[in-house]
């Protein structure tokens, strides 16, 4: 199969790959749709940063070169030994972490951060090529009404909704959007969604500021003085938030996607 292989900074290939068979509780899917997020162009631009290149990762036991992609969905073709509730021509997701079921974290539910902790397409091979194998805890069935168009930005997707259920956003608040690559201009759906009476959405780019304008922000800002300016009411700063935990520290400096909500 063809496939896009990181080799090193600046020298991804695409080239043919063997796919092996699917081993215990694996799956092997054809992939729809993949998406190329920052975490890929840096590692081309100037990795390794995440892509193991001398150790093995502990849990796909992978090294450079592998395939990139870790935003993906697609189609099951075939399930390995063990694998139950997933059969050939299942539309699926692909939660593209892997954990090793095993240490405290795991044992614990919060799989997120286990101690062996990493991502199909940085840590092992993923969804840049026809067909990818991953291990079966990483696919959710999609229901009919979910396009695949739309699973291919779930991981994405998961981000800025973890992010504005952090920011705990109630209906009728006002929210600044700092920064609107994909992540911020799906933080600024979801605050609209979940009843921000105003959104305050800040890039540089104004094609971005005109995305966020069409996902419902009201008022696009270039800088951030300007952003939080418009959020605090014209008052030049934010007012005091009532839960201690969402306040935020400004510097002058162009900060990181964020939100602020009060």
């Amino acid at each position: 199969m063809r496939a896009a292989v990181w080799h090193g900074a600046g020298d991804v290939r695409v080239e043919d790959v063997h796919l092996a068979p699917p081993g215990p509780g694996e799956v092997t899917i054809e992939v729809a749709y993949c998406g190329i997020c920052g975490s890929d162009l840096h590692e081309y631009a100037d990795g390794p940063h995440a892509i193991p290149v001398a150790e093995p990762h502990p849990e796909s036991g992978a090294t450079a070169p592998l395939v990139l992609g870790h935003e993906f969905c697609g189609t099951v073709v075939r399930a390995g030994d063990g694998v139950t509730g997933l059969a050939p021509g299942d539309r699926v997701a692909v939660e593209p972490h892997y954990r090793c079921g095993r240490c405290p974290r795991c044992l614990a539910g919060e799989y997120n951060i286990c101690r062996h902790f990493g991502f199909a397409g940085l840590m092992g091979d993923g969804g840049l090529a026809e067909r990818a194998t991953v291990p079966a805890y990483m696919l959710h069935r999609l229901p009919e009404s979910v396009p695949l168009e739309q699973a291919a930005v779930f991981e994405p997707a998961a981000v800025a909704l973890h992010a504005v259920r952090r920011a705990a956003i109630r209906p009728g608040e006002t929210v600044a959007v700092l920064g609107l690559g994909p992540i911020g201009l799906l933080v600024t759906l979801f605050a609209v969604r979940c009843g921000a009476v105003r959104v305050v959405a800040a890039d540089r780019s104004p094609v971005r500021r005109e995305l966020a304008r069409r996902m419902g922000a009201e008022v696009v800002a270039g800088d951030l003085a300007e952003a939080v300016a418009a959020a605090a009411g014209g008052e030049g700063r934010t007012s005091p938030s009532r839960r201690p935990a969402r306040r935020r520290r400004w510097t002058p400096a162009w900060p990181p996607p964020g939100v602020v909500a009060g």
